[in-house]
């Protein structure tokens, strides 16, 4: 006698629609599975937002420093009309 063959029909799925629901401390194991990961992804946000506290506050120290530079440049450079010890070549 051969042996009959199987289909896809004929696999069983444990978690498939109309199956027995989960074993009640299964469903608490996976509730207490969500709330651990949930803590670690707090703790994770937490960090990502301490570093991109850190990020803004660098580059707000670096827009005030270019603007201090831009200040002494504007202070230091010379005016149109204040040619007199400039270089000259006369031809």
């Amino acid at each position: 006698m051969p042996i009959p063959k199987k289909g896809l029909h004929d696999i069983r799925f444990r978690h498939a629609p109309g199956a027995t629901p989960l074993p009640v401390h299964s469903m608490y194991m996976r509730i207490s599975c969500i709330e651990m990961e949930k803590s670690r992804r707090t703790i994770e946000r937490r960090a990502a937002q301490r570093r991109i506290a850190a990020v803004d506050s660098r580059v707000a120290d670096l827009e005030r420093e270019k603007a201090r530079l831009y200040a002494a440049i504007d202070n230091e450079a010379p005016q149109a009309g204040d040619i007199r010890g400039s270089f000259r070549i006369r031809y």
